[in-house]
């Protein structure tokens, strides 16, 4: 990300990151940690100020990814179902055995 900074400054990236450190007392990875942290931090405050303002779209991602909530997906399979997709299958099975038998 530096190689892509130095430049708009008309300058080297060595002499980039030196400045960064000697600026900031850290190398520009651990400095660019923290400000992409600090970003991250402002972008979920305005996410959940959205969401406060009754964004039914920002309540819901926010419920999906923060609290690992989701659309129930449950399936369920009566008896009379399963019964009848094992008899698809058997015949299925019924079906190839017999093309294995005619090409033997």
């Amino acid at each position: 990300m530096g190689s892509e900074i130095a430049p708009h400054f008309d300058m080297h990236v060595d002499t980039f990151y030196n400045k960064v450190a000697a600026k900031y007392n850290m190398g520009f990875t651990e400095y660019c940690s923290l400000k992409r942290s600090h970003g991250d931090s402002l972008l979920r405050e305005k996410q959940f100020e959205k969401a406060l303002e009754k964004d039914n779209t920002m309540l819901i991602w926010l419920g999906k990814v923060r609290l690992n909530q989701k659309e129930d997906q449950t399936i369920i399979v009566t008896k009379e179902y399963k019964e009848s997709v094992d008899a698809v299958v058997s015949q299925l099975n019924a079906a190839q055995e017999a093309k294995k038998q005619e090409q033997n």
